[in-house]
């Protein structure tokens, strides 16, 4: 009986003892690191080891999560990560890339003349079938509408959009701090001459009106909802005096 529990002790302290070799002696750690990319030609292979170590981390520490959101900050023309597991202390890491579909070019919003009479003859000569001669910016999107890339190199069908505007709104969501409605990624809908934006707080613009007078009435607007510390529901840009709607109390500013 003595002797049965001297031999669980002493196997106790031998996997202690086995346990503390492992960690001290990095037998765990990742050691060889390999990245490939497939179809994903903004990937640098061998920059993007610097910029995403992962050299002498445990394999059961490494956040694969984590570490594809860094990848795709990075490098938005891939889609996944695939991993695979080398012998002992290696990880080999695959990025699939995405497959571009289409072109999207933003040209100025074109105003027709609201005199003529809305008759299907009227309506039908006053569509315009004229394109831009020089496009400057065109951005690359893959079948579910994500923009990952911007030039000219891919022979692709190119989609024309009325998107001055909507570029500035875009571009200037990220500098005011304005947060997505249900997720990371920003939703629009365009309803006749206004941009809804699904974001909190959710947002209207005109598009025929003066696309910086309204991004600077909402930076107005959130700088004193921040001093305030009121929380807003919506913001209606469409007027010279904007109207505001609060969670808590609705009421016009």
């Amino acid at each position: 009986m003595i002797r049965g529990k001297k031999t669980v002790i002493l196997l106790f302290f031998l996997v202690v003892l086995i346990t503390l070799a492992i960690f001290k002696t990095d037998l765990l750690k990742t050691d060889s690191i390999e990245w490939e990319a497939k179809n994903a030609a903004c990937l640098d292979t061998a920059r993007v080891k610097s910029e995403i170590n992962l050299q002498h981390n445990y394999f059961f520490y490494i956040n694969e999560k984590a570490i594809f959101q860094k990848t795709v900050s990075l490098y938005p023309c891939v889609k996944s990560l695939r991993w695979e597991r080398k012998f002992i202390k290696g990880i080999k890491i695959i990025a699939e890339g995405r497959v571009p579909l289409i072109k999207i070019a933003p040209i100025p919003t074109a105003a027709l003349d609201e005199d003529l009479t809305a008759s299907p003859s009227s309506s039908t000569a006053l569509l315009d079938w004229s394109l831009p001669e020089d496009v400057k910016k065109l951005y690359i999107a893959d079948s579910e509408g994500y923009v990952f890339a911007q030039g000219q190199e891919f022979q692709l069908p190119i989609l024309y959009y009325l998107g001055d505007e909507l570029e500035q709104v875009i571009l200037n969501l990220g500098k005011l701090e304005i947060q997505a409605q249900d997720s990371s990624l920003f939703k629009f809908k365009k309803s006749g001459d206004f941009l809804l934006v699904y974001s909190r707080p959710k947002l209207v613009f005109s598009l025929s009106g003066d696309i910086f007078r309204q991004l600077g009435s909402l930076q107005l607007i959130l700088q004193k909802a921040k001093i305030d510390e009121k929380e807003m529901e919506t913001v209606d840009l469409r007027f010279d005096k904007p109207v505001v709607v609060y969670s808590s109390s609705k009421s016009n500013d």
